[in-house]
C-alpha cells in the first residue's frame, strides 16, 4: 500500500514543527488570560513541558465534590491496549484503499488536532478553564478572532471548526462505508454538543477518542525517533473509546 514508516516519520516531523509554532502563539494568549484569574494564576507551569504522568499535571480539583469526575478521571486510564495483530488488522481495514497522499492527509487531520488538544490539556489546564459553563474561555471554542478572556484581549486563531473541518476531511477521504466513520461522526458530535452546552466532559471524551484513533489506528505503531510529543508519556495509554475496537 505505502511505506508507512517513512511517511509517518516525515509527516510527524513536519507536524511537530507546525504544531509547536501555532501552539506557542495560542498558549501565550491563553496563558495571559488565565493568569489574570486568581484561581488559575498558579496553575500554568511557566517555561516547562508537562507530561501526562508528571507531578506538575495537578489541576485544581479541590472545589469539586469527591463523587464528581474530574479532568484526571477522563485523562488517566487503566484500559489494556489491543494486541498488535488487532491494531494492524483494523488499520489495514481502515486505510487499505488509501494512496500515499491520502494517508498523509488523514495523518495530518488526526494527529495534529490530537497533539493540539493534548497540549492544551497538559500545558494550559483545559479542564480548569472550561469546567465552569460560564467561563470566558468557552469563547475560544465558539469563534475565532479578537476576544476578551478574563479581562485580557487575545487573538484566537482556532475554534471548534478546526476540529470539525479536520474530521470532515478524513471522512471525505475514507468514504461513508469505512468502518471508522461512526467513530469520526461521534467525535464531531462530542465537539458540537460540548461547545453548544459548555460541557467540558464531552471535550475530554473527544480527546479520548481522537487519542485512540491516532495512536492505535492511524499512527500505529506510534514512535518518535527524535521528537518528543507533548504527551510523550501517554503514547502507550489506551482509553477503549472507539466503537471499531468493540
Amino acid at each position: 500500500m505505502f511505506d508507512k514508516k517513512y511517511i509517518l516519520v516525515a509527516a510527524a516531523f513536519l507536524a511537530f514543527l507546525v504544531m509547536i509554532g501555532t501552539i506557542i502563539v495560542d498558549l501565550l494568549d491563553l496563558k495571559m488570560a488565565v493568569n489574570t484569574d486568581t484561581e488559575s494564576s498558579a496553575i500554568i507551569s511557566e517555561g516547562s513541558i508537562v507530561s501526562e504522568n508528571s507531578e506538575e499535571f495537578t489541576s485544581d480539583f479541590s472545589s469539586a465534590e469527591e463523587s464528581e469526575l474530574t479532568g484526571k478521571d477522563y485523562y488517566q486510564s487503566d484500559e489494556i491496549p489491543p494486541s498488535e495483530d488487532e491494531c494492524l488488522a483494523i488499520q489495514k481495514e481502515v486505510l487499505e484503499n488509501c494512496t500515499d497522499e491520502e494517508y498523509r492527509t488523514i495523518f495530518e487531520n488526526i494527529n495534529w488536532p490530537h497533539m493540539i488538544i493534548e497540549s492544551e490539556m497538559i500545558n494550559s489546564n483545559l479542564w480548569d478553564r472550561l469546567k465552569d459553563p460560564d467561563s470566558d474561555s468557552w469563547q475560544a471554542w465558539e469563534r475565532t478572532g479578537k476576544m476578551v478572556i478574563n479581562n485580557v484581549p487575545i487573538q484566537n486563531n482556532r475554534d471548534k471548526n478546526y476540529y470539525l473541518d479536520s474530521l470532515d476531511t478524513v471522512i471525505q477521504i475514507l468514504g461513508e462505508d469505512n468502518p471508522l466513520i461512526p467513530d469520526l461522526e461521534e467525535m464531531k458530535n462530542l465537539i458540537e454538543e460540548g461547545v453548544e452546552n459548555h460541557d467540558v466532559t464531552k471535550i475530554f471524551k473527544f480527546h479520548q477518542m481522537i487519542h485512540d484513533c491516532d495512536y492505535w489506528i492511524i499512527s500505529y505503531p506510534i514512535y518518535f525517533e527524535s521528537i518528543a510529543p507533548p504527551d510523550w508519556s501517554g503514547v502507550e495509554r489506551y482509553y477503549n473509546a472507539l466503537e471499531i475496537f468493540q
